[in-house]
C-alpha cells in the first residue's frame, strides 16, 4: 500500500476553491504555516474561525491561528491569548507549548526558560506556576536598586543551559 504524501498547498487551494469547505480550508493553514507562509495561514484559520470553527477541533484550530498570528509578526498579541487560555486551563499543555515554540523562535531565553519550566511543571502533574517575567527596569515598572541573586543562583541550571544551548547560532 503506498504511503499518503502530504498536498501541497497548490493542490489544497484548488480544493478549497471548489468546494469551500471548511476542513480543507484548515488543512490549507495548516500547510501554508508549515511552508513558511504565516500571513497566509493566519488569513486561512481566521476564515474558518469565523465561518464554521466547529468543522474542526476548535481548540486545535484557535492554537494553530495564534501560532499564524506570532509567525506572522503579532507575538505580542498572540502571546497575551496564549497566556490567557493558559490562565483558564492550566492543566493543558498545548498553550504552553506554543509559547514555548515560540520563544524559541524569537530566540528569547528567558521567555523559553519560564514556558519550559512551566512544561516540567506539569509533567510531574503540579499545578503550573509560572515565573513573573523579568524586570524591565524602569519602563517595566521596577523601581529602586537590582538585588543581586543569591551565590547558588549565579551557577546555570541544568533548565537554563539546555535553553541557551538551544539557542545558540
Amino acid at each position: 500500500m503506498p504511503k499518503k504524501r502530504p498536498l501541497k498547498s497548490g493542490r489544497l487551494n484548488q480544493i478549497v476553491k471548489r468546494s469551500g469547505a471548511p476542513r480543507a480550508r484548515y488543512e490549507l493553514g495548516k500547510t501554508l504555516l508549515a511552508e513558511g507562509q504565516a500571513k497566509k495561514a493566519k488569513d486561512e484559520f481566521e476564515r474558518v474561525l469565523w465561518t464554521e470553527p466547529t468543522s474542526v477541533n476548535p481548540v486545535e484550530l484557535v492554537l494553530d491561528w495564534l501560532d499564524a498570528r506570532d509567525r506572522a509578526g503579532d507575538s505580542e498579541g498572540a502571546g497575551e491569548v496564549l497566556e490567557k487560555i493558559h490562565s483558564e486551563f492550566p492543566e493543558d499543555p498545548r498553550p504552553v507549548t506554543k509559547l514555548f515554540e515560540g520563544a524559541m523562535r524569537r530566540k528569547d531565553a528567558a521567555g523559553a526558560q519560564r514556558w519550559l519550566g512551566v512544561q516540567m511543571q506539569q509533567a510531574q502533574g503540579k499545578t503550573p506556576t509560572p515565573a513573573p517575567e523579568a524586570a524591565e527596569g524602569p519602563s517595566g515598572g521596577a523601581t529602586g536598586p537590582v538585588a543581586e541573586p543569591p551565590a547558588s543562583e549565579t551557577e546555570p541550571t541544568p533548565v537554563k543551559a539546555e535553553v541557551e544551548r538551544a539557542l545558540e547560532p
